[in-house]
């Protein structure tokens, strides 16, 4: 099995070239396979292994002065852990590569959802 990892960091203190992850997840719906084929186009993807924490985002909507509604997002620094049984071909490369541009979850645009797709921390070196 193939396994590829992926970071969440903090964008803020890291920008998007460095090698340290980039933002906090805003909680998206749960992460499974099929979520991943509707919506990032990654085929036979399966959570082998999980390693984050949440913790509740609040803030302040200056438009309307008052408290934004507060939201659930995973922290920086947790990692998910997909295994692939097929060979990474170029299609499932170019999706990693979209899904590593685009970010997942809520409110993006706003610095969330930044993550690193196969971080060289993550790889696994086996002797052949």
């Amino acid at each position: 099995m193939l396994g590829v990892a992926t970071t969440i960091g903090n964008r803020a203190t890291h920008p998007r070239k460095s090698a340290l992850p980039a933002a906090p997840l805003v909680v998206l719906p749960r992460l499974t396979a099929d979520y991943l084929k509707d919506n990032y186009n990654i085929n036979g993807a399966e959570l082998v292994y999980t390693n984050a924490n949440a913790y509740r985002l609040m803030g302040w909507n200056n438009l309307h002065r008052l408290p934004r509604a507060d939201e659930i997002a995973i922290k920086m620094g947790s990692v998910f852990l997909l295994g692939f049984q097929q060979p990474l071909d170029a299609l499932l490369c170019q999706a990693l590569f979209n899904l590593y541009q685009q970010g997942i979850g809520l409110r993006r645009t706003e610095g969330f959802g930044q993550l690193r797709v196969a971080h060289p921390f993550h790889w696994e070196v086996n002797n052949v």
